[in-house]
This record gives C-alpha cells, sequence and structure tokens, in this order.
C-alpha cells in the first residue's frame, strides 16, 4: 500500500465493514510502521482517499494516538461534523499527500462535535457522537476535508502539484 497521486475525488460512504476490512487492516498496518514519507517522521492518521483513487470514507489512526487516549478506536468510518464552535485557531500542518511541501497556517476550529461509526465486536457498524477539541478535533477535520476531495495545499482540482 502507497500513497497515491492526489486527487479530488469525494469519497463513498461505507456501508458494511466487510466493504473495507482488508483495505483498513493494510492501512492500520501502514500507519503504525516505521513509514517514512517525504520527511514525515510517522503518520497520525491516513485516509482511505491518500492510497485508493476510489476512496471510501473512512481513515485509521497510529496505534500511538491509541495508546496516548486520544482516539479509542483505530478505524473512523463515514465521519462528519454536525456542528462547530464559532472561534478558529491557526494550526501549523502539513499533509502526507503532498509531502514535500512545507507545513503550513490552517485554520481549524478549537472544538467541535463529530458523527461517525466504528465496529463493534461482531463487525457491524455503530454509531458515536462526539465532541471533541484539539488534537483530535484538528485529525478530524483533515480527514474529513480528505473525504470530501479537499487539500490544504490546493483549491480546486484545476491546481497542479
Amino acid at each position: 500500500m502507497e500513497i497515491v497521486k492526489l486527487h479530488y475525488t469525494k469519497s463513498k460512504p461505507v456501508k458494511s465493514f466487510s466493504d473495507i476490512k482488508a483495505e483498513a487492516k493494510e492501512m492500520e498496518k501502514l500507519v503504525d510502521s516505521e513509514f517514512r514519507y517525504g520527511g514525515y517522521s510517522e503518520a497520525f492518521a491516513l485516509s482511505h482517499s491518500e492510497v485508493n483513487a476510489n476512496p471510501f470514507d473512512f481513515f485509521v489512526v497510529n496505534q500511538k494516538l491509541i495508546t496516548d487516549k486520544i482516539f479509542t478506536d483505530k478505524v473512523i468510518i463515514n465521519p462528519k461534523i454536525i456542528s462547530k464552535d464559532k472561534s478558529k485557531i491557526n494550526m501549523i500542518e502539513a499533509c502526507m499527500s503532498v509531502p514535500f511541501r512545507k507545513p503550513k497556517n490552517v485554520k481549524r476550529y478549537l472544538r467541535i462535535k463529530v458523527e461517525y461509526q466504528v465496529v463493534d465486536g461482531k463487525g457491524l457498524l455503530k454509531k458515536k457522537v462526539e465532541e471533541i477539541e484539539g488534537l483530535k478535533a484538528h485529525l478530524f477535520q483533515h480527514q474529513i476535508d480528505h473525504s470530501l476531495g479537499k487539500n490544504i495545499y490546493f483549491k480546486s482540482a484545476k491546481q497542479n502539484i
């Protein structure tokens, strides 16, 4: 599995975990590995849109984020923001989809309320709603942008790397 050429394809909703199970496992291994890409020391999270030109709407997080109790689930499915604070803050952000670009200042909401699905013990999708802030909110916003075909460096598909 590898990072694919930047594209602006909106992700398809995941209807069943069996649709993405194999790719999710591969992505988990990649994000937890000694993966180095364009100078990044580690990947915090990896969107399916970064590894597939026909993406499903999910991302995986690094095991360190689970160990540090920032996340409770490794695979985040069909995430969406359902409400947000009015205030935004500047975040220094980079993207593995464009590995040789310098990090840039991006305005992000400090607090958001998200709805997403995770896989329960029976392999079924279970809905979660959560108010989040800080790094977790930052990662959700970045990965949701990917699922919508957006990238922090480019406003539209007409702009090239």
